[in-house]
């Protein structure tokens, strides 16, 4: 029932219109300089515990965002829209700059799971990978590239949570080896997430 239920809550797609996939490089591109300039100022200790939970970003692209459990630089995004549907993405580092490079606008073998008290239900076991940011597009010096993932739309964040009502308590990503990427496992609990959606659902002009 899970599984069927949250089939309902995230639509697969990716972008096969080449405008739409230079409007979106753009986008990120900004936010990517953005949120740079936004992590390497997270100082280590009790500050970094903060930066645990989901946080909302008005500017410059309003988002919320969880840094990854096991790896601190892997992030996951959750976009809204002024509908408040959201488009789903993953930010996985890789230090093998030109194998990840190979990636770019292709399908690869990415499991997308949720989550749950009990056992993970699989979302997807293939996701589209959108571009790749290599280091060289940062106003930061990163020894890695950042592999942008698409991970599918929700007509609304508010989805995020129906999810956990349902019993979903966060979700992973996982490759088959290390080849792509240094560490083939991410988690991105829910802590934080229902403040993070009221303040998008806010944003977006929607009463929580």
């Amino acid at each position: 029932m899970l599984f069927l239920k949250t089939r309902e809550f995230i639509r697969y797609y990716f972008f096969d219109n080449f405008v739409m996939r230079i409007l979106l490089l753009i986008q990120f591109y900004v936010l990517f300089t953005f949120l740079s300039v936004l992590f390497s100022q997270i100082a280590w200790g009790d500050d970094y515990k903060k930066q645990l939970v989901w946080e909302f970003k008005a500017g410059p692209t309003a988002l919320i965002f969880k840094h990854g459990n096991i790896t601190h630089e892997s992030k996951f995004f959750v976009v809204p829209n002024p509908d408040c549907s959201a488009e789903m993405w993953v930010w996985l580092n890789s230090t093998r700059k030109e194998e990840v490079k190979k990636l770019e606008d292709t399908f690869i073998d990415l499991k997308f799971e949720l989550l749950t008290t009990d056992q993970p239900v699989l979302m997807w076991d293939k996701n589209h990978v959108a571009f790749v940011l290599g280091p060289e597009l940062s106003s930061q010096s990163f020894p890695y590239s950042v592999v942008s993932i698409s991970l599918g739309k929700m007509d609304s964040i508010s989805k995020l949570l129906d999810m956990k009502e349902e019993g979903v308590i966060g979700f992973s990503m996982t490759a088959p080896n290390d080849y792509y990427f240094d560490i083939p496992h991410e988690e991105w609990s829910f802590e934080g997430v229902e403040d993070a959606v009221k303040k998008v659902l806010s944003w977006c002009g929607v009463n929580a």
